[in-house]
């Protein structure tokens, strides 16, 4: 078969296919090259084989052994056949129509296609007939043709002839600015200097605001940026304050190694998006600037025309940046497929793709094509008491709780329904009707206008949801949608029935909201704290059963006015702020409201006429903000409640005011930064205790992993002492601290986690009260800061541990996880900053009772006794290391189980005195642990006395006269 052969027609070349004279071990080869030929421009359902064709795609010349005419048939197959590139437009293109043909069968394509092992082959163009040149495909059906042919000229009729010459400007400007941010930030980074700043503001693109311009940020008509980027992805847990230098410098080369065509876009972006530090970056963040630079080659794909490109090709690509080689790809074709509808457009000198992109904004944005809804007005409030009210606004989002819901993307309504009603089982005291809140706020379209509220009386901002509903794991509030705010006044309104998170509004109470005139700033007129006696009245129960109280009034009676705020204070042993309302009424002599007789403990103390309040209640706090805790925080500690209890109403001073607010924020009381603990490095640790930096970084890393870690071993290998310093390293330089706790036989858990403890009640019996252990109390002060917190349980084998742990045993495992406390129904979550670290002594018979229990909860270190450390120590005194080593060792060899070994740490706390206290050391401790050890064969001890081992192999270890 010659190698200039003619080919007219596909016909042909199957013929000379099948008449390939391929060996006798080649025959399934063969019969795969046959199934091959029926596979001329595309597959279809009828002429296709696929699993033929997929063990066809993997041949080489390798194969074939040369024998027969095989070498010749391969040579001249090799001319017919062109392997596409991986990663280039023209695979993608076919492997899109070669992926949704395998969809339809059922089956699933390749993974050696998906990951460019063995690639797609197609005839060389000089070998098809001439009837149609295979990448010329379609990747839209006539249906879908059909479908956006009158939507197309809908909106060259309006949105194109209206608004397409601004929108055709914004291009060319944001393009020319791009090309400048490029070269200046080229000519920073190859002269050495920072781009980090440069980078994060002017190659991502922002909302067009007067507040981005002013800063100098690069405005875009396609935004993935509407606040704060640093804020956004670090309350989102996705980014450290200090790792931001080097995500500059990885966006950058990113962007520079494509638009220089150093690497294959396919390579460059699954590299990026698999780095740890880029979560969070996806298409419609990275996308526009390679647009602006190279508009021809990239295009910009963004939710809106992603939505778009799915949508008219049935297909369902993703936002990540490593699905971008194939959007870009498809989106191309999609728009080279739609030339005779788009040839309508006239007018305007712009480029296919920019008027395709623009009919994506359109489509979505104007006409709200895809709406899950109708696009509407939404009232949602950021938290109780707006304390996630800064972040949502300056990350350019609004968020809710409820999120040990998990992500619902994509659910339809059954599945989430299922996934609520387990999630009803672990809380209990969650119900149906506030979770389908997080239904409703995945479902809100983009377009929707919405309406952040401060309780009843207060509207904070007003904005746009820009794209739609996504979640963070792990953080607080992780439902999400993107909204620029583009007002943040503050306005006073009148809403009682605003006490949901969420509630649809209608446009024209939208409207009346936006022509208030906002206030001139966030602070309340004034603010007053309100105490309630818990052995008067019941006002934990009255805050949680009504909307609205009746609060009597006796000091500031002419200050106290309608529409100042007011903080619900409980006095007690666990005094504190429980709520937080507004007073709705200036002070007037009344009754007290019978709604409320439920509440009133004590006949006589509460009723009768006096003046009064009208108090509505607009937050009630998931944790009480405790007196003892204010009273420690400096610019708190001297509230005039703290100052002089005695009385029921007091003065809140502005500064005040604001402090409160952001410790409702938080959600506990923050540690001065004065508490910084010293500073303790590697280098202090090596110093005291000896062991390698290698050692000491590699347990620092475990426990950072892992969260918690026992160090085992057998006495005297220096647990404790080396558990204190591994906290004192964890905690260096910070406002974080470490504690120890000691178990013991008797610890239980009332006093490790809580229980009821009695109290004198006063009248000479006792009352219950149900107080925090230990843990409880140390997981509620690691709140009041983000630095690591140590909890040291010494001798943690001691304790029967599923009696201490109780509901820790599930929290240490599912650290995400909140469950209640079977004491009081607490709902209760080990704050991420908590470490624990326990020390288990292996001679200890108690440890066999544990060491299943804490196995997947804990990381084992064994501590050994080590000799290398023990030799360094000795002879950093002068003294004779080898001869004392020969006889710890030979001792611990006699022993035979590396559970009871004898340690160094017996021997390392007198330095130079060492020699003076050895007898002592040896005879009162060593000697003992060896008689009850060997209390079976006394003989074994005998060689190991102190008087035997002064007299030969201790000899130099005589104490001098």
């Amino acid at each position: 078969m010659a190698n200039d052969i003619n080919v007219d027609s596909w016909e042909e070349i199957k013929g000379n296919i099948r008449n390939f004279h391929i060996s006798e071990n080649d025959t399934i080869a063969s019969e795969e090259l046959g199934s091959f030929a029926y596979w001329y421009y595309l597959p279809e359902e009828k002429s296709f084989a696929p699993s033929k064709f997929l063990g066809f795609k993997n041949m080489t010349m390798e194969k074939y052994d040369g024998s027969g005419d095989a070498t010749e048939a391969v040579a001249t197959l090799d001319q017919f056949f062109n392997r596409l590139e991986f990663g280039s437009d023209a695979f993608y293109r076919i492997y899109f129509v070669l992926e949704k043909w395998f969809r339809k069968s059922g089956k699933k394509i390749s993974r050696n296609i998906l990951e460019g092992n063995g690639g797609l082959f197609i005839p060389k163009e000089q070998y098809i007939s001439g009837e149609k040149n295979i990448l010329n495909i379609s990747v839209i059906t006539d249906e879908n043709k059909n479908e956006i042919a009158p939507l197309f000229k809908e909106y060259v009729d309006s949105y194109y002839k209206d608004k397409g010459k601004w929108h055709s400007d914004f291009y060319n400007t944001t393009r020319e600015q791009a090309r400048q941010n490029y070269t200046k930030i080229k000519s920073s980074f190859e002269a050495g200097k920072s781009i980090t700043d440069d980078v994060l503001l002017k190659v991502l693109p922002y909302n067009d605001n007067q507040g981005n311009r002013d800063k100098g940020a690069w405005v875009h008509i396609a935004p993935a940026i509407t606040g704060e980027l640093r804020i956004w992805f670090e309350n989102a847990g996705w980014t450290r304050k200090e790792d931001w230098p080097e995500i500059a410098q990885m966006v950058w080369q990113f962007m520079t190694s494509i638009i220089e065509e150093k690497e294959q876009l396919h390579v460059l972006c699954k590299r990026f998006e698999e780095t740890e530090l880029t979560k969070g970056f996806q298409t419609g963040m990275l996308t526009p600037f390679l647009n602006a630079l190279a508009p021809e080659k990239f295009l910009l794909i963004n939710n809106k025309s992603r939505r778009v490109i799915n949508h008219f090709t049935n297909s369902s690509l993703s936002q990540k940046i490593s699905y971008y080689p194939q959007i870009n790809a498809i989106g191309k074709t999609l728009v080279d497929n739609l030339k005779d509808i788009l040839a309508e457009a006239k007018g305007l000198e712009l480029s296919q793709y920019d008027l395709f992109d623009m009919f994506c904004h359109w489509l979505i944005s104007e006409k709200g094509y895809f709406k899950k809804g109708e696009q509407g007005y939404y009232k949602i409030a950021p938290g109780q008491n707006a304390w996630n009210w800064e972040k949502c606004r300056e990350g350019g989002y609004i968020a809710i709780g409820w999120e040990d819901i998990g992500d619902i993307s994509g659910m339809d309504r059954d599945t989430y329904e299922k996934r609520r009603n387990e999630v009803l089982i672990e809380h209990p005291d969650w119900k149906a009707v506030g979770v389908d809140q997080v239904w409703t706020f995945s479902q809100i379209p983009e377009g929707s206008k919405i309406v952040a509220n401060k309780g009843t009386t207060e509207v904070l901002g007003l904005g746009e949801v820009k794209g739609e509903y996504y979640f963070v794991t792990g953080a607080r509030h992780g439902h999400r949608l993107p909204v620029a705010w583009n007002d943040t006044g503050i306005r006073e309104v009148d809403e009682p029935g605003w006490k949901k998170t969420i509630i649809k509004i209608k446009e024209e109470k939208y409207n009346k909201i936006v022509e208030l005139k906002p206030g001139p700033g966030g602070k309340s007129k004034k603010a007053w704290i309100f105490q309630a006696n818990p052995k008067y009245y019941d006002i934990k129960s009255a805050i949680n059963e009504l909307d609205e109280i009746n609060w009597s009034i006796n000091q500031y009676t002419k200050q106290i006015k309608s529409g100042h705020s007011v903080y619900l204070w409980m006095s007690g042993p666990d005094a504190g702020i429980l709520a937080c309302g507004k007073i709705m009424s200036n002070p007037e002599e009344m009754e007290e409201d019978a709604t409320e007789d439920p509440f009133v403990l004590v006949k006589g103390k509460i009723e009768g006429r006096k003046l009064r309040v009208r108090v509505r209640i607009e937050d009630i706090l998931d944790d009480p903000i405790l007196r003892r805790d204010l009273k420690n925080y400096e610019p708190l500690k001297d509230l005039e409640i703290i100052r002089y209890a005695n009385a029921t109403n007091f003065a809140v001073k502005p500064e005040e005011e604001e402090e409160l607010n952001k410790i409702i924020a938080l959600g506990y009381v923050p540690r001065d930064e004065k508490d910084i603990q010293p500073n303790f490095s590697v280098s202090d640790f090596i110093d005291q205790a000896g062991f390698s930096k290698k050692i000491i970084e590699s347990w620092m890393r475990i426990l950072q992993r892992k969260k918690q870690i026992v160090f085992q071993g057998p006495p005297g290998t220096g647990k404790t002492f080396v558990a204190e310093r591994l906290a004192k390293l964890m905690v260096s330089g910070t406002n974080g601290f470490w504690e120890v706790v000691q178990f013991h036989p008797a610890y239980s858990y009332e006093d490790f986690i809580q229980g009821f403890r009695p109290r004198p009640s006063g009248d000479g019996g006792f009352e219950f009260e149900l107080e925090k252990g230990r843990f409880l109390e140390f997981c509620n002060k690691a709140k009041t800061t983000s630095a690591p917190c140590v909890l040291i349980i010494d001798e943690i084998n001691r304790a029967h541990l599923s009696r201490v742990f109780g509901e820790l045993m599930y929290l240490l495992e599912y650290r995400e996880k909140e469950i209640s406390l079977a004491s009081g129904g607490v709902m209760f979550k080990i704050p991420d900053n908590v470490y624990v670290v326990g020390t288990m002594n292996t001679a200890d018979r108690s440890i066999a009772l544990v060491d299943h229990a804490l196995r997947r909860r804990f990381s084992f270190i064994r501590l050994n006794p080590d000799y290398d450390v023990m030799k360094r120590y000795l002879e950093s005194f002068g003294y004779p290391a080898d001869s004392f080593l020969s006889v710890l060792k030979e001792m611990n060899g006699y022993i035979g189980d590396r559970n009871y070994e004898i340690g160094i740490s017996y021997f390392m706390k007198n330095g130079d005195k060492l020699k003076q206290y050895l007898p002592d050391i040896w005879i009162n401790e060593i000697e003992p642990y060896l008689e009850e050890y060997f209390y079976d064969q006394p003989q074994k001890v005998e060689p190991f006395r102190w008087s035997s081992l002064i007299e030969n192999k201790l000899r130099g270890w005589t104490q001098d006269v």
